[in-house]
């Protein structure tokens, strides 16, 4: 996959081995959450750039501002990746990525799975599409929020294995098929949002045993589907 230039792999390869000022060894520690991140910017704009924060064009200023948010670094500038806009590090290591409402694009990418220890993933309010991928389910993640989207396809029964999960917001996509019962397994979630989709069938009875002995009581919302 990296070596085809036209994929999002390809490009993020290119990137970093010609035109980042970093310049990391592959065996550096941090290369491969750079790598991924790369990836993550060509993988969303497969279909045209961000609203904010794209690379810098010329003399444009290489810091930006998303809404809501103080100036931060543009994406793909010569500064460490954890001073990205929407990026947040703890100890060096990416543990939340929030681009709401930014116009990213395309599928949702895959990769992402690199980044072991991503807890909080914000990509509502895009124009993202295709399904959730399988190695989203082996990440730490509390939140995961894809509201507002074109994501489609079933609900995984992997999404079970997302034991630290306490908010997962779905609303407003295109996902189908059955609300998996094993989402009434958790003993972190707080908040599910799956309204507005075309989600068939009867709704589980294990959801009624979600309150945990740390929640006091849990958000559902599954109105406007089938």
């Amino acid at each position: 996959l990296t070596t085809n230039p036209s994929t999002p792999y390809g490009k993020a390869l290119d990137w970093i081995s010609h035109s980042d000022l970093f310049q990391l060894s592959p065996r550096n520690e941090t290369f491969l959450q750079r790598f991924t991140l790369v990836y993550f910017y060509f993988a969303t704009t497969t279909e045209g750039a961000w609203n904010w924060c794209n690379p810098s064009v010329d003399d444009q200023n290489r810091f930006c501002t998303l809404p809501s948010t103080t100036p931060t670094s543009r994406w793909l500038e010569d500064s460490y990746e954890c001073a990205w806009a929407g990026v947040l590090c703890e100890d060096g290591t990416v543990n939340s990525i929030r681009l709401p409402g930014n116009g990213l694009n395309g599928a949702l990418p895959e990769g992402l799975g690199h980044l072991t220890r991503l807890t909080r993933l914000d990509l509502g309010f895009n124009e993202l599409a295709g399904t959730v991928p399988e190695s989203w389910y082996t990440l730490p993640l509390e939140w995961l929020i894809l509201e507002n989207n074109q994501v489609s396809g079933t609900i995984s029964e992997s999404i079970g294995n997302l034991e630290n999960i306490s908010l997962i917001n779905f609303g407003s996509n295109d996902f189908s098929g059955t609300i998996p019962a094993v989402l009434g397994e958790s003993s972190a979630l707080a908040g599910i949002v799956l309204a507005k989709n075309n989600l068939s069938g009867s709704i589980p009875t294990e959801l009624g045993k979600l309150v945990g002995p740390d929640i006091d009581f849990v958000i559902i919302e599954l109105d406007h589907n089938s």
